[in-house]
């Protein structure tokens, strides 16, 4: 007998960076779970990256070798379902979904809102896809530290620029200081501090002077992301959606800069908190 058809999904993942990228991720990975989908190995690898080399980044975004296949469809039947299947669109596909469809989830959505009680099962199922070297190097990690995501990268603007222009505000490196210092305040003075973060060594330098502070390595960013959700506190970069990740999946208190925008992707629960220096 025929197999019987049955319901794809597939998350067009994009250029953007890790963070955006997990949105449709996500999605995709819960409705394959509520309606028992066929998943297709979302494209993780994007080599036309150009705005990366322009602006001089460390991280290239092309997270090549970072995710495995666990679980998705690959090969020949994946480019089958994906130039074949009808496609419908997430928005369209409602609570009935067709069989023999391809659901497809793009674009940020509206950010955590139906994620939450799915965060477990987001964690296990990252977790799984990570790299076996990653998964190691995360499952080995010593909870209790302070983490701090420090972006530059494409957040680097000239004093005054505005975030239309250029992409964000770029928050001082005095500031983190003084965030380091308040959460050590709220968790205790010797707490370890785990810093995370694609600015050059010499711009973190006043940081390494700082008592029990770990600059960590240059790793693959899903590996820093899942490192940095394993901290007690986070402080978190504005308008980095990798930071909210983090925070999504640690629920740990998080401090943030004034012009944070968790609140607009779902994320306030009572642990987000935006903090100024007094």
């Amino acid at each position: 007998m025929p197999s019987q058809p049955r319901i794809h999904a597939y998350a067009s993942v994009g250029r953007t960076g890790l963070g955006n990228m997990l949105f449709p991720w996500a999605r995709a990975e819960v409705f394959s779970r509520q309606f028992n989908a066929v998943l297709l190995a979302p494209q993780w690898f994007q080599p036309l990256r150009v705005g990366p080399w322009l602006r001089g980044e460390r991280d290239k975004r092309y997270y090549l070798g970072q995710f495995t296949h666990a679980g998705y469809l690959t090969g020949p039947a994946r480019l089958a379902r994906l130039w074949l299947s009808p496609r419908v669109e997430e928005s369209a596909a409602g609570n009935s979904p067709r069989l023999g469809s391809l659901v497809v989830f793009r674009g940020m959505g509206q950010g955590f809102d139906g994620l939450h009680d799915h965060r477990e099962f987001l964690w296990r199922r990252l977790m799984e896809l990570a790299r076996s070297d990653i998964r190691d190097k995360v499952g080995r990690l010593t909870g209790g530290a302070i983490g701090v995501h420090i972006r530059r990268g494409d957040f680097r603007v000239a004093p005054g620029e505005r975030f239309a222009r250029t992409g964000d505000y770029e928050v001082s490196l005095t500031w983190y200081a003084n965030a380091i210092g308040e959460a050590r305040r709220r968790l205790g003075a010797d707490v370890p501090v785990r810093i995370f973060s694609d600015a050059p060594p010499a711009e973190l330098a006043d940081f390494r002077r700082l008592p029990n502070v770990e600059i960590m390595p240059a790793a693959p960013a899903l590996q820093d992301l899942l490192m940095l959700s394993r901290s007690a506190l986070i402080v978190g970069t504005a308008k980095s959606t990798f930071s909210l990740w983090a925070a999504f999946f640690s629920r740990a208190p998080t401090l943030w800069p004034p012009s944070a925008n968790f609140q607009r992707y779902g994320l306030g629960n009572g642990q987000q908190i935006v903090w100024s220096p007094t």
